[in-house]
């Protein structure tokens, strides 16, 4: 992805055409960043910022025959719409990843304005991939190993606290020095095998038997997780609202939500924070306390791990904007 073009397309963006060599550019709608290294253990290694005024659609155009890539698609902030060759939609944000294999050109991204995207990808050459699998893809990766007919093989999973805190490593924490880039293949690496590891445990859980009782009650749960995120809330508690057993409700929850349950309440904890210092100008400790955090030490070391940035980072940028 080493050029890449936003169209005007109705009542979206502006036109422009920019390469990205990973210094901060001026763009017509904001400002982006995108850096790719190329790691000596057959690794592509992405990573970006946008600040998005305006909302635009950004094309990827790349030798998809001669260099084919299985990559992972991530944002540590931000929100994003991949608009494959095969006409499908998917949404990514910081809850939601993707593994991907595109067969043509063609796969652009939606970006809506008023937002800061930052992406980390981690792409491999389908037949390295094999390799480290011993061979054979497992059934669950069978699409990424030969080109897809419907121009594009997708696969959504849901990013773990490991998974989340690896990415914020490659914008937080890269050394400096001859050992960088061993480093950086390190992450690099691990960021792969998670997504990897993701992708299977995904489909075991969508293999779930549920019945559409026991699905209503967990998503009514979800949803009141989601409207008092500042409140804590029990498995016990929770599973006494679905009607479930304590085991039930959390096997249930992470094959709806993609998430474990004391996962998905620390997500939207700190997603509600990040509004309340964003959107409504609070304080760190106000957002910290709102969010059910009694202690800001602790407060940040989880915004860090979840944004790649912290509190104040926002602050600041907030303030900027207003």
């Amino acid at each position: 992805m080493d050029v890449m073009q936003t169209h005007a397309d109705a009542n979206v963006g502006r036109t422009g055409l920019w390469k990205f060599d990973g210094r901060l550019l001026d763009l017509p709608w904001g400002r982006g960043r995108l850096e790719k290294i190329e790691l000596e253990i057959g690794l592509a290694f992405y990573r970006a910022e946008f600040e998005v005024e305006e909302t635009c659609v950004m094309q990827a155009d790349h030798d998809t025959e001669n260099q084919p890539l299985v990559g992972s698609f991530m944002h540590l902030v931000g929100r994003s719409f991949l608009l494959t060759p095969d006409g499908a939609t998917h949404e990514v944000g910081q809850g939601k990843a993707l593994l991907l294999r595109v067969a043509r050109n063609g796969t652009r991204f939606l970006l809506p304005g008023g937002q800061v995207v930052r992406h980390v990808g981690v792409a491999i050459h389908p037949d390295r991939l094999a390799q480290w699998y011993g061979g054979g893809l497992p059934g669950s990766l069978a699409c990424f190993g030969e080109a897809p007919a419907s121009g594009a093989c997708v696969r959504l999973f849901s990013i773990s606290n490991r998974l989340r805190r690896l990415k914020s490593l490659v914008f937080t924490s890269l050394r400096d020095g001859p050992a960088a880039r061993i480093a950086l293949g390190g992450i690099c690496a691990q960021i792969m095998a998670e997504a990897l590891d993701a992708c299977h445990a995904q489909e075991a859980a969508s293999s779930l038997q549920m019945t559409p009782r026991e699905r209503f009650a967990v998503e009514d749960v979800i949803a009141g997780i989601r409207a008092g995120a500042q409140r804590p809330l029990s498995a016990e508690e929770a599973a006494a609202a679905a009607g479930l057993t304590r085991n039930r409700l959390l096997h249930v929850f992470a094959a709806i939500a993609g998430q474990s349950f004391a996962a998905f309440q620390r997500t939207e904890r700190l997603n509600l924070s990040r509004r309340l210092i964003e959107d409504q100008g609070f304080n760190i400790g106000h957002a910290a306390e709102e969010a059910g955090y009694n202690h800001v030490t602790n407060f940040s070391v989880a915004y860090r791990r979840q944004f790649g940035e912290t509190p104040g980072d926002t602050q600041r940028r907030a303030a900027r904007s207003r």
